[in-house]
């Protein structure tokens, strides 16, 4: 899924950068990881800004996203709320989040969401689920 996401960060003129630790896998669903990567990184390119940037950080605790972008206009803990939107008019259905959240839920990993200062980031914590390379 990298080089899709490189592309349309590309498109949309934004920048991607990020910081993967090698020989960090997780102990879940592939299909699922699919999912739950994808939306996470359609958030980031839904809810950014012209000339704006994405990171994505994984190590052996967690998985970040982060991307620049105005301020969400619901309160954060809405946001994971099926059929909620950050902004209105974003074009999406609101569900992208709320699945999110389901797949942490089904694999115990906690899910959180801040913004600050033109940041959004949003925090998959998957402590002792991980299966590291010998």
């Amino acid at each position: 899924q990298a080089e899709e996401f490189e592309e349309l960060c590309a498109m949309k003129g934004l920048r991607l950068e990020t910081h993967i630790q090698p020989g960090v896998r997780l102990k879940m669903d592939r299909g699922l990881a699919e999912i739950l990567l994808g939306n996470l990184f359609k958030n980031a390119l839904q809810h950014n800004q012209p000339g704006g940037w994405i990171k994505i950080e994984l190590d052996p605790v967690q998985l970040v996203v982060r991307n620049s972008g105005p301020a969400p206009t619901a309160p954060p803990e809405a946001l994971f709320e099926r059929f909620r939107k950050g902004r209105s008019g974003s074009g999406s259905l609101g569900l992208g989040l709320a699945i999110v959240r389901k797949i942490c839920e089904v694999h115990r990993f906690e899910v959180d969401y801040r913004y600050a200062s033109e940041n959004h980031s949003l925090v998959v914590k998957f402590v002792n689920h991980l299966l590291r390379e010998p």
